[in-house]
């Protein structure tokens, strides 16, 4: 079926998603191409490989982002006032801190635009998985300046997504992220060179690549 070919980003419904970039043939693209056509969509591939990559570039795709996979060991760092977990955020706050969330994400994502009609809070505060002691912002003037929402993986920490009103402040919280930790804790990251501020940290710190760069490519 052709629909097994691709599938629907609910998220980000502008553009539908080739299944097994690896495998799937020329023909095959080119009938998705067609469908997406007709239903004014746009077209995803992820790839990994050199091979896949040239496949796609042949088709008319074009590479548009790339993300790092990487792994950081927490380190003894010192710490910044003004700092809470998100735990200890009143319903005020919260809703600020997602509001936040939802223009960085949309920002970040232009070339994939995101739905409207994204539930935020469900992605964090309603996700069993997100670790809201661990997940810290910094506070100014009772407004949210910076943020790191960290999601638990078994042992280890997942970083969900990290933003900030400019690189200093973000990465002056990222000193007392660290520290919050037991020394050497694993924290794992995905990084968008779309999202400038996300390589800052990348490039900050001594994180450790776990597996080959990821290649998004677009046709439209």
């Amino acid at each position: 079926m052709v629909t097994k070919l691709y599938r629907v980003n609910a998220y980000h419904p502008d553009n539908w998603l080739i299944n097994d970039v690896e495998n799937i043939n020329v023909d095959n693209i080119n009938v998705v191409k067609s469908l997406a056509k007709e239903n004014s969509k746009g077209l995803i591939a992820r790839v990994f490989d050199d091979t896949s990559y040239q496949k796609f570039v042949r088709a008319g795709f074009k590479l548009v982002r790339t993300t790092y996979f990487a792994q950081l060991f927490s380190e003894d760092q010192c710490t910044v006032s003004d700092v809470f977990n998100v735990a200890q955020l009143d319903d005020n706050q919260q809703q600020q801190l997602l509001q936040k969330l939802k223009q960085y994400y949309e920002n970040v994502h232009q070339i994939n635009p995101a739905s409207p009609n994204i539930n935020y809070r469900r992605w964090t505060f309603d996700d069993s998985s997100f670790d809201e002691q661990h997940s810290i912002v910094r506070v100014d003037n009772h407004h949210i300046t910076a943020a790191i929402l960290v999601f638990e993986d078994g042992q280890n920490y997942e970083m969900g997504w990290t933003f900030g009103d400019n690189n200093k402040i973000l990465l002056a919280l990222w000193q007392s992220f660290q520290s919050i930790f037991p020394e050497k804790s694993l924290i794992s990251g995905e990084f968008d060179d779309t999202d400038r501020q996300a390589m800052a940290v990348y490039q900050e710190f001594d994180w450790h690549e776990t597996m080959p760069c990821q290649l998004t490519m677009l046709w439209h």
